[in-house]
């Protein structure tokens, strides 16, 4: 279950996110993350479907409850290891082809894999 806690929903979060977070693009979705210290460990999550790209408000809510639910499976998986106590992710999807979303769960992983395995955000040079 996707609870209110795991969406990044502050301005403030989010304006922090996109000017100081990395970037990574894995076609059709781009991620910018960021990692921050906190009290617990934990992950926030944004998505963002583009009504320029995916016209239909039935597609958009398809795209983000698949990328929900892979990211869901991922972080159970690979999120104990982490090193950061909070991470911050946001997922822009953006190709036109809303159709081929499991066909593009593959570059999601991919690109969860790279985001969750750049560790701290300073030892990654990919910013886009």
């Amino acid at each position: 279950m996707f609870l209110k806690s795991h969406r990044i929903n502050s301005e403030k979060e989010r304006a922090t996110l996109f000017t100081q977070g990395n970037s990574l693009v894995e076609f059709p979705f781009k991620f910018v993350w960021q990692c921050v210290p906190a009290a617990s460990f934990s992950s926030k999550l944004l998505i963002s479907v583009p009504k320029k790209r995916v016209r239909h408000a039935v597609d958009r809510n398809f795209v983000k409850r698949r990328i929900r639910e892979a990211f869901r499976l991922f972080e159970k998986e690979t999120l104990a290891q982490f090193p950061c106590a909070e991470l911050r992710v946001a997922i822009i999807f953006m190709s036109d082809e809303h159709e081929l979303i499991q066909k593009h769960n593959s570059q999601l992983f991919k690109g969860l894999e790279k985001v969750f395995a750049a560790g701290q955000p300073h030892d990654v040079s990919v910013n886009i």
